[in-house]
């Protein structure tokens, strides 16, 4: 079970990485090949989020139960499906627009990601025994949490705008030298 678990967010990764690259490409060719691609993904994350549940049941996790009593893990259900839709809608499109699939895209995995862990929170780590790791079992003291929460803004605030800034020359320079051809 943990297996296919791990092989469906190994199959999500090649899901957002052609759906990242659709907008990355210019040649025609290359840029129908990373439609291509995003649709098969697509529909092969589909395929493995129906196998997990169904694999959990056959082995009595009653994944499905879990899943669909929680109403977090519901509205996130929903909301994919919608985003399942507006994906293919948007990539069927003639000309698919680059940032509004890679934000379809995101969202979709996102709320995948939301739903499993608003079913198994607090727990992080789950025993053949039986027990579980609980994050509030296992919590650092409130002093380390807030000295690593401000650690972690303050790096944002340095990272983020150099971040942008390299953003901002590479894609005026790939801009600029197209331009110039």
């Amino acid at each position: 079970m943990q297996i296919l678990k791990r092989k469906k967010s190994f199959f999500s990764r090649p899901y957002l990485a052609s759906v990242y690259l659709i907008g990355e490409s210019e040649e025609p060719v290359l840029r129908n090949s990373y439609i291509k691609r995003a649709k098969i993904t697509n529909i092969v994350l589909l395929a493995a989020g129906s196998i997990v549940f169904l694999l959990a049941e056959v082995s009595h996790h009653h994944l499905f139960r879990t899943f669909f009593t929680n109403p977090v893990s519901i509205g996130c259900f929903v909301f994919a499906t919608v985003m399942t839709g507006m994906f293919w809608h948007k990539i069927l499109q003639p000309k698919v627009a680059d940032w509004d699939i890679r934000f379809v895209a995101g969202f979709q995995v996102s709320l995948v990601l939301l739903a499993w862990v608003a079913i198994i929170f607090p727990n992080v780590l789950f025993y053949t025994n039986g027990e579980k790791l609980s994050l509030f079992a296992a919590a650092a003291p409130a002093a380390t949490i807030a000295i690593l929460a401000w650690s972690l803004l303050l790096g944002a605030l340095m990272f983020l705008p150099v971040l942008f800034y390299l953003l901002r020359i590479f894609k005026t320079k790939e801009i600029s030298n197209h331009h110039s051809q």
